[in-house]
């Protein structure tokens, strides 16, 4: 299983979700998925790129310190 997959499952688990803007609530049920749909795959991707940016520093700060040796 993909790495990053598990530790987003455990983030979403973990977190509190609002209740949806009053604005979506007037929506029709499969509008309202759409745009759940939508914004969780920008969140899943934001989320990787903010996980993939953090263990990029972490190895570029872990080899500044090779060098500093």
């Amino acid at each position: 299983m993909d790495v990053l997959q598990v530790l987003f499952s455990l983030w979403t688990g973990n977190r509190c979700t609002a209740g949806l803007p009053e604005a979506i609530e007037k929506l029709t049920a499969e509008e309202q998925q759409e745009i759940r749909a939508y914004c969780e795959n920008n969140e899943r991707q934001a989320f990787d790129v903010g996980f993939k940016t953090a263990v990029q520093l972490w190895n570029q700060l872990d080899n500044t310190g090779e060098i500093m040796k």
